[in-house]
Parts: C-alpha cells; structure tokens; sequence
C-alpha cells in the first residue's frame, strides 16, 4: 500500500511539474544509484523531496523538519514516506541514528542544509549536518540544482552532479574542516542552479536596465532586470499576479520571475530611451510604491516597464486587444445589419 501510494504521488508531481533532468556527467543518466549517498539541494518547495526521488533510482529518504513532521495535515504522508524528522531549531541527535540505520538498510539520504523554504529561489546558509553525517559514515555527498520556484504546468528543471567522497582533511581542526567542506559543497549547489537557471534562460542572457519578459499563458508579464539575477516588477503574490488589490513594484529575484517559464528580452522601442542606469534608478525609485493601483487596461507591469525605460505609459498587449475588442464589435455590428435586413425585408 505504501508503495502503491508513493507512486501514484510521483505521477502527480511528474505531470504538474513536468521535471527536465540534466546530468554534468551523462553516463549517469537513467542509472540506479549503487550505493548510500547523501543527497543536497536548495530548496524551494515542499514537494522537493519528492521530486528528487520521481527523478533518481534508488532508495532513498529525506529528512524533514520536525515541526513540519508533526503537523498533521502532512503527518500521515511523511510518516508512510518514512521520513526523518529532525528538530531545527534545537540539538537533536536522534535524526542522525536514524539516518545511520537508514544507510545501513542501504538507503541514500535527502537533506536541504538550508534548513527551511526559500520560494523566491534565493539560497541560505547552509547548515554542516549533512557533511558530518557523509564524513562520518564515509559515503559520497550528490548535490543537486533546482531552478528556482515550482509553479504548476511550469517545466521544473534540475542538474545532478556526480557524487563526491567527503575525507577529513589532515593537520585542521575538524570543526573547521566541516565548514570548509560545507562552503565548497554549497558554493557548488549554487553554480548547479545557476546552469538550471541559464536553460531556462533558453541561451538569452539580460543585461542590466534590459526589459525583460516571461509568457503565463493568458498574458506576458514584464519586469526590468537590474543585473545580479534580480527584477523590479509591478505585481502581486505568484498566485494572483495580478491582482489589483495587492500589486505592488517589488524586487524579486529573477527565478521567482521566471517561475520556470522562458525569459525573452524586449526588443527597444523606435523612440528615445533612458541609460541603464537610469532606467535602473527610476525602477527604484518606485519600490513599494502604486499599491492597489494595478489597473489592467493603463496601469499594468508593462506600462511600469516601459515608463522606466522610456518615461511612457505604453502596453502592446492592451493594443493588441483593444484591436481584437473592436474588430469583434465590427463584425458583431455587421452581423445583426445582416440578419435585421434579411428578418425584416
């Protein structure tokens, strides 16, 4: 039965996620893992553990926050995944013997060393337990990239790297070679996620002061990029992006922008426009400003973008459907001429 139900959930997460699976060496590609390992990530989602597990082969648990563990809304789940839970906010040893036994059963181990959610796709500090538990127990450490937030019917993507032994480095104190390890392994995490990034970039690559833009489907949502992988934008929470009443111009970073769609660069305008440093400074200067001033037909993202770069309100999405609207009230216009003349002559 527990089997039964995690796989029905990994078809889930596989169809609302649709994961794309990148290796840094491909002859791991679709291969089991052989043996123990502890598992990193950055972490975005609650579902990530799962995730890791839908796309790797083997066995394998996570460990999860404690207070998480005991909610019971989510209880019932992670208890039938087997998880371990693992106070984060005091000394707990007892996550590490149950670990132990796990590896022991030949079980890879899943751990986020920052230690909670980051959904803007920013990174934390990372926390050393991991690299004791590798060091201890001399199983290899695999470190994994995600980019970014998860976003429903969005493509998730992810870059896996090959694992690495973790040995105790001769003649430093072995606190200081924990951290030293726990530096590099999360310096590491980063670069993987900044290549996951950069595909979903799809080989385009902004520059500061660039308007930047990203398709949700239903309508194209615009931001200027101010460099250092960080957008100004005039919107609300991911899930009501735009929403009247909460939109506001805030700094975000450019993978909760994206939200693992494809970022297209605007094409300049046949008009006078502002220096990127300029454009950057106007953006600025409207952080936490124009809330619940979202209006979609003059006061949208794209209008802010344009007014940052050109210091005019312009939206081509609004053109373009103020075109369509009209062109249907024409044809409507022209229908009930017709049918008028033919019903009463």
């Amino acid at each position: 039965m527990r089997m039964f139900f995690i796989f029905i959930f990994k078809i889930i997460i596989k169809i609302l996620y649709k994961p794309k699976i990148m290796f840094t060496n491909k002859e791991l590609q679709g291969k089991k893992l052989k043996s123990p390992c502890v598992i990193i990530a950055n972490h975005t989602h609650l579902f990530d553990p799962i995730l890791i597990e839908t796309v790797l082969h083997g066995k394998m648990t996570a460990v999860v926050a404690k207070d998480w563990y005991e909610k019971k809304s989510v209880h019932w789940i992670l208890k039938l995944a087997k998880c371990i839970p693992c106070d984060r906010y005091n000394l707990d040893t007892e996550w590490f013997l149950l670990a132990k036994r796990a590896i022991d059963e030949g079980k890879s181990i899943i751990i986020f060393p920052e230690g909670r959610c980051n959904p803007d796709g920013r990174i934390s500090d990372f926390k050393s337990g991991y690299a004791f538990l590798a060091r201890t127990y001399k199983i290899p450490v695999l470190c994994i990239g995600i980019n970014g937030v998860f976003s429903v019917l969005h493509r998730t993507r992810m870059i896996i790297d090959v694992p690495e032994k973790v040995e105790r480095t001769k003649g430093i104190p072995s606190s200081v070679d924990l951290e030293q390890k726990n530096e590099y392994f999360k310096q590491k995490v980063i670069v993987l996620k900044n290549r996951a990034l950069k595909e979903t970039m799809e080989n385009e690559e902004p520059t500061p002061g660039d308007i930047i833009s990203v398709n949700r489907g239903r309508y194209r949502h615009f931001g200027i990029y101010i460099g250092d992988n960080q957008v100004i934008h005039f919107a609300a929470e991911p899930a009501k992006e735009i929403d009247p009443k909460t939109a506001v111009v805030k700094q975000t970073s450019l993978e909760a922008f994206l939200r693992g769609d494809p970022l297209e660069i605007q094409k300049p305008l046949k008009r006078k426009c502002f220096s990127p440093k300029a454009t950057i400074r106007r953006a600025k200067s409207q952080l936490g400003e124009m809330k619940g001033q979202y209006r979609l037909a003059w006061n949208n993202c794209e209008h802010f973008a344009i007014w940052c770069k050109y210091g005019v309100k312009k939206s081509k999405q609004v053109k373009k459907i103020s075109t369509y609207v009209l062109m249907g009230c024409c044809i409507a216009i022209f229908v009930l001429h017709w049918l008028t003349k033919f019903i009463f002559c």
